[in-house]
């Protein structure tokens, strides 16, 4: 997705000015004056700021004019994270009532991951701006639970819709000249909502607004203001610079959970949590990696890791490496049989050249041995590699799986190697957490404690993890070369130390 910006235009120094006269209130028994819909459309279209002073006789927040100046400058895509009790569903408010005064024709959808965060908070903020305007503005509408509807024009409305994993066309569906998504508490916003809403918020004439806590390190908020934050216009606004929030807040949530806590990062500061204490590798290497820019060592051995999965919500991944860098993002297959992963496999192979891997390193466990064996049939450089077998380093490891976890945080930690900006990649290599046994030995989580939590399995991150198979490893093939040997190895192997 790519960010529109429209041109310039100044907005009216308002400050010292008295509200205008489209801005009085009529006699009560005034009939509805669709006059102000004119006089709005011309004097605020391109002035947010002037509108909420003057048409809602409030004075914003500092950090709430430089986002009204956001909108007022023809930025479309907007994504703030804050700390609590700041303003922002206010903020949210006099967007929604800006833009429906002041453009036509128009579609505007709120959403929110719960019913409560969108009618308990939302939408009574949006409806309470809404009555501070001038009589004769607020009789254009026509008001129910859940739309706000513009009385000469049934196809102008606002809509209130709960976003859910289920249901993710919340957000799409829209069709408009003008079209205003706005999305509360975006972090707790399932993924497939927004790819649901992408046509919608790409559109021309679209304006997407984000905001939320920041309680997750990942998801489709988190990327807006990291991995795509070149495409929206982010800000980050601190309870602690808030004239809203009261400094005891402040204190009681540094004497409770401490300045350093995620909680203190969350909830005053309005920054994204620094990984949990159990996460094994924290957000800040990935990020780190896939932010590094660095040339590729082009003599260095080709590596490609295949994670193996057949039908259900799991996905195949293709991982290639050379030296210290993942040169493509990942390759994904879903519901395809052995044979057909196989097919693929050995075309992306055929495909590559003067590119071609040294090594395809392939789980063997289950289903991958089938994967296996049709490639040797072809006589491609594959090796069948076990991962739940007993790992080169037992005094440290439980499993070879867990080992060579280790070996990837080890690898991200030199902080000299690139990763592609893959969301899916991301969120696996984050998502595991780790244990020690009563030995001392260290345990990744398994596949089906992360399905037992609510999270997918983590495909992208085990095949990365199998590129870097190198020493160590106990390693079984029929194939009779260098590359293959019939008996386990406990060595290095040639080309990948």
């Amino acid at each position: 997705m790519t960010l529109h910006l429209q041109p310039d235009i100044p907005v009216a120094d308002t400050t010292d000015s008295p509200p205008p006269a489209g801005g009085a209130s009529p006699p009560n028994d005034a009939p509805p004056d669709f006059s102000a819909f004119d006089f709005a459309l011309q004097r605020y279209n391109r002035a947010p700021i002037a509108f909420v002073r003057e048409v809602l006789l409030q004075e914003p927040d500092a950090w709430q004019i430089e986002a009204l100046r956001g909108f007022a400058k023809g930025f479309t895509r907007h994504s703030i994270k804050s700390g609590h009790g700041v303003g922002k569903s206010c903020l949210a408010a006099w967007v929604v009532l800006w833009f429906i005064c002041t453009r036509a024709p128009f579609k505007c959808a709120l959403t929110a991951p719960s019913a409560p965060q969108l009618f308990d908070v939302l939408w009574p903020e949006l409806l309470k701006w809404m009555g501070r305007m001038p009589e004769q503005w607020q009789a254009l509408w026509d008001v129910t639970t859940d739309h706000i509807t513009l009385k000469s024009d049934k196809e102008c409305f606002v809509t209130a819709r709960t976003s859910r994993p289920e249901t993710p066309e919340a957000m799409a569906g829209l069709h408009s000249r003008n079209i205003l998504l706005v999305a509360d508490e975006a972090s707790g916003i399932d993924e497939k909502v927004y790819e649901a809403a992408s046509g919608s918020m790409s559109s021309s004439g679209a304006i997407t607004l984000l905001i939320g806590n920041p309680t997750r390190d990942s998801g489709f908020f988190w990327r807006t203001h990291t991995l795509e934050r070149d495409r929206w216009r982010c800000m980050t606004v601190s309870s602690a610079e808030s004239t809203r929030v009261s400094p005891d807040y402040i204190t009681e949530m540094s004497e409770r959970y401490g300045s350093e806590s995620n909680a203190f990062r969350v909830r005053v500061l309005g920054q994204f949590p620094s990984g949990s204490d159990d996460v094994f590798i924290p957000g800040e290497l990935v990020d780190s990696a896939m932010n590094r820019d660095m040339a590729l060592d082009t003599g260095a051995p080709i590596i490609w890791g295949l994670d193996v999965a057949r039908f259900g919500a799991d996905a195949s991944v293709l991982i290639k490496r050379q030296g210290a860098c993942v040169t493509e993002p990942p390759r994904r297959w879903r519901n395809v049989d052995l044979m057909v992963l196989a097919g693929a496999i050995k075309h992306e192979f055929d495909l590559a050249h003067s590119a071609r891997p040294m090594l395809i390193v392939v789980d063997s466990i289950g289903i991958g041995a089938g994967v296996v064996d049709r490639l040797q049939e072809q006589a491609l450089p594959v090796l069948g590699v076990n991962v739940a077998e007993s790992p080169a380093n037992q005094t440290n490891y439980m499993r070879l799986r867990d080992e060579l976890w280790g070996r990837m945080r080890e690898w991200l930690a030199t902080r000299t190697v690139r990763l592609p900006r893959d969301d899916l990649l991301r969120g696996d290599l984050v998502a595991p957490k780790y244990t020690f046994s009563s030995t001392g030995k260290l345990t990744i989580e398994s596949k089906e404690s992360m399905r037992r939590r609510g999270l997918p399995s983590c495909d992208s991150a085990d095949a990365l993890m199998l590129t870097l198979a190198q020493q160590g490893l106990m390693v079984t093939s029929a194939n009779q070369s260098w590359l293959y040997d019939t008996q386990p190895v406990m060595s290095a192997i040639p080309g990948m130390e």
